[in-house]
């Protein structure tokens, strides 16, 4: 089991004056009122490398990009700092982001707890290994200065992953940039032949909790990390500080969660899910053409609009794997259900 954490950490000056560019899950506090908010990214994304043929294109003071296949970044040392200290002008550094994460996730329901089974995959393309994933959860009434409050989830592995949660609520909703910030649900492997290779799965992990389900952001990591010139001036790590943000070390997924805890408002669950299946079509796992899709968001726009308790009805059956999860979600959370055309 593990302490309380967060995933990313920027860039900060030791007691020493050492510049440190930390990529590793540490602890980190932030306010309550933050987590409320949208989780736009905090930073603007660091410009594409134009390549060396093309850099008189940009600004001097330019001095980190990242690559164009998103795997890297790119340093660009002030010429006289390089020269003097004896270093390369241009330096790369591999990011180990280069996953092909999949997710299952199966949920079922007992009176007063709902359990999430979630099978992870690495694909076969893949060229890194995934030693950390995580889930972006509620907060659980998480307020600073106060001592964290007693996980409600119950987080299982297998094959020696262990599982443990945040307790401040630190993560933005990569996938659904419209919904609040959430604490963390991780699960780490220290064990290199037991993580998961680029062609295999990984079963077993497991949440039982009495929080409904809901879209979240799944986040999938290597657990190797930059190794930053402790070197550089100020000026290149105050551009480095974009790489807080967890898209540039993580891969993203969307999923299912424990999302909805207590008496939530019916209007969150709904938007949520609006959120969500609009994204899936964006991303291209849910098709277009989808006529589940088609009735499900008519169904919840519906809802939106209106203050029914009658059950959602749609007309449209599920059809493949996410779109029964979708479903499944569906019921457990808004109480939908299937009718005949």
């Amino acid at each position: 089991m593990y302490t309380a954490i967060s995933p990313i950490q920027p860039v900060t000056r030791t007691r020493h004056g050492e510049r440190v560019f930390r990529l590793i899950f540490a602890a980190c506090f932030v306010t309550v009122a933050g987590a409320q908010q949208p989780s736009a990214p905090r930073y603007a994304p660091p410009p594409v490398w134009p390549g060396e043929g093309a850099l008189a294109s940009q600004p001097q003071d330019r001095h980190v990009f990242i690559s164009p296949e998103g795997d890297a970044i790119i340093v660009r040392s002030p010429t006289d700092w390089a020269r003097a200290k004896g270093k390369p002008a241009i330096i790369r550094y591999d990011l180990h982001n280069r996953l092909l994460p999949t997710v299952l996730a199966q949920m079922s329901a007992r009176p007063g707890e709902y359990t999430y089974n979630y099978t992870i995959g690495n694909g076969r393309d893949a060229k890194d290994i995934i030693q950390i994933w995580a889930l972006v959860v509620p907060d659980a009434g998480y307020r600073p200065g106060q001592p964290a409050p007693p996980d409600s989830d119950r987080l299982s592995g297998s094959d020696h992953w262990n599982g443990a949660h945040s307790h401040p609520p630190i993560m933005r909703q990569v996938e659904l940039p419209d919904q609040p910030r959430g604490r963390i649900a991780l699960w780490l492997q220290d064990e290199p032949g037991r993580m998961i290779s680029p062609g295999r799965s990984q079963t077993g992990f497991r949440i039982e909790s009495s929080c409904r389900p809901g879209f979240t952001t799944a986040l999938f990591g290597s657990g190797e990390s930059p190794n930053i010139d402790q070197e550089f001036p100020n000026e290149i790590f105050a551009q480095l500080d974009s790489y807080e943000d967890p898209t540039w070390i993580y891969v993203p997924a969307l999923t299912f969660g424990p999302m909805f805890c207590g008496e939530m408002p019916r209007a969150a669950i709904v938007q949520n899910m609006i959120s969500g299946i609009k994204r899936s079509i964006e991303t291209g796992r849910l098709k277009s053409t989808s006529e589940f899709a088609r009735d499900a968001l008519a169904r919840l726009n519906v809802l939106s609009a209106a203050d029914s308790t009658t059950a959602p009805a749609i007309a449209s059956p599920p059809s493949g794997e996410f779109e029964e999860e979708i479903f499944t979600a569906l019921q457990l959370s808004l109480s939908f259900r299937t009718v005949p055309r």
